[in-house]
């Protein structure tokens, strides 16, 4: 069964991403996003409005009661700005985190998530590239972030914008947002994925 939260606030957004949830899956369980900072640990999957989260839980760890005992878990980030996509694209995507969703957690140097599902690496986000946003959601700003990782400031700068047209091509307030989220709901290992 799966898990999941939709936070927002938006009630057209909860009611279509429900009735879409309710067409491609018929085992799962919404959970009340009051209480979200409870319930972030069992969740498969966290809607939000730029972004989603989705947790994949090494199965093999899990009690009787499908709460998944901490351990092994591979965090995947997943833009979600709809508002220029066609319903037949949001379908799409949703049939797509569905399906990572239930997958079961491999470490992710064995995860060849790229080629399950048709997607071109040279598309994807860099490994540098998903730890400066990760940064950046944490709260460091571009120098903080070029001390860190021993790079220029034009360089951090070039990885976001570069991150920011792979992304769908957000603005500097959503690319905030969905870093924000990144840096949330992060597990040791994690993934930003573009679908």
């Amino acid at each position: 069964m799966l898990n999941i939260i939709i936070a927002s606030d938006n009630n057209y957004y909860l009611h279509g991403l429900n009735r879409l949830i309710e067409q491609y899956e018929e085992n799962y369980a919404l959970i009340d996003d009051a209480s979200l900072s409870h319930s972030i640990d069992k969740a498969n999957i966290i809607f939000s409005d730029l972004m989603v989260t989705v947790n994949i839980f090494d199965k093999t760890r899990c009690c009787e009661k499908r709460h998944y005992v901490k351990g092994n878990k591979l965090t995947v980030h997943i833009p979600f700005k709809n508002q220029d996509a066609c319903l037949t694209e949001i379908a799409l995507k949703m049939k797509r985190i569905l399906h990572i969703a239930k997958l079961n957690y491999h470490p992710m140097k064995d995860l060849d998530i790229y080629k399950d599902f048709g997607l071109k690496k040279h598309l994807q986000p860099s490994t540098t590239e998903s730890k400066i946003m990760f940064l950046v959601g944490e709260g460091h700003n571009i120098q903080d972030i070029s001390k860190i990782m021993n790079r220029s400031e034009l360089t951090v700068g070039n990885h976001c914008r570069s991150i920011t047209k792979k992304m769908g091509g957000v603005n500097r307030v959503e690319f905030y947002k969905c870093a924000l989220m990144m840096a949330n709901f992060a597990s040791k290992e994690r993934l930003l994925l573009c679908l």
